[in-house]
Formats: structure tokens, C-alpha cells, sequence
């Protein structure tokens, strides 16, 4: 015969059997929480309080957006190589902290917005 008998069972690249297996995974990603660094270049030169003051106040920013905090480590104050933004200096903070995959763009938008923080980046450790 030129035609062959088709089966009633759903095929096993069918959407049906991807989608609840996406489901499964979409899942287990919310709730993953991983280990970030921080580092974070702060610009003291129009400053109205002390330097341990902007730093915790930085760290309740990121606790604020869903961050759990291991360890501040304040680096202390480093020339840069060339004036930036008429900048000759900034005092260098590094934050080791826990949490979700997207809570990285909240503080990063989080922090664009603070007018002490002159740079800032972001390292996944695990």
C-alpha cells in the first residue's frame, strides 16, 4: 500500500510535550538564586555625609530590590588613569551578594539614578 497507518499518540517533538516541559523549567528558574559581585565606583566629591553612610545606603538599595547581601568590602579611594566626567578619583566599594537573575537590571536601573555612583559593574561567581 502507498500510505501507512498513523498513531494515535502525540509525536515526541510535539508542542504539546514541549510546552509542559518549558513550564518545568520556567519554574525552577524563578526561584534560582545565584552569587554576584558588584563592583561599585562611587563619586564623593559633592558629598554631605560621611563615605560608610553612602555605603549603606547603597546596600539598602540592593536589599531593596530583592538582594541578599554576604559581604562589603570597601576598597578605599584610586586614582583613575584619565579624568572621566571631571573625575579624578572615586572611592571603590566591591558587594558580594545573593540573588534572582533578574535582580541585576533592577539595580543596575536602580542605580543609574543615584547621582553618587560613578560606575558600576557586574561579575556572576556562581
Amino acid at each position: 500500500p502507498l500510505w501507512k497507518p498513523c498513531s494515535l499518540r502525540a509525536p515526541k517533538a510535539s508542542p504539546l510535550r514541549r510546552n509542559a516541559f518549558t513550564l518545568v523549567t520556567i519554574h525552577s528558574q524563578q526561584q534560582m538564586s545565584r552569587k554576584y559581585q558588584g563592583l561599585i565606583v562611587l563619586n564623593t566629591k559633592s558629598l554631605d555625609g560621611t563615605v560608610d553612610e553612602l555605603v549603606t545606603s547603597i546596600s539598602k538599595e540592593f536589599e531593596a530590590e530583592g538582594a541578599k547581601l554576604d559581604k562589603v568590602a570597601q576598597l578605599g579611594r584610586r586614582q583613575f588613569v584619565y579624568n572621566a566626567r571631571h573625575l579624578e578619583s572615586g572611592h571603590y566599594v566591591n558587594y558580594t551578594f545573593e540573588g534572582a537573575p533578574d535582580v541585576i537590571t533592577k539595580i543596575q536601573s536602580r542605580l543609574k539614578l543615584n547621582g553618587h555612583v560613578h560606575l558600576q559593574h557586574f561579575l556572576r561567581i556562581a
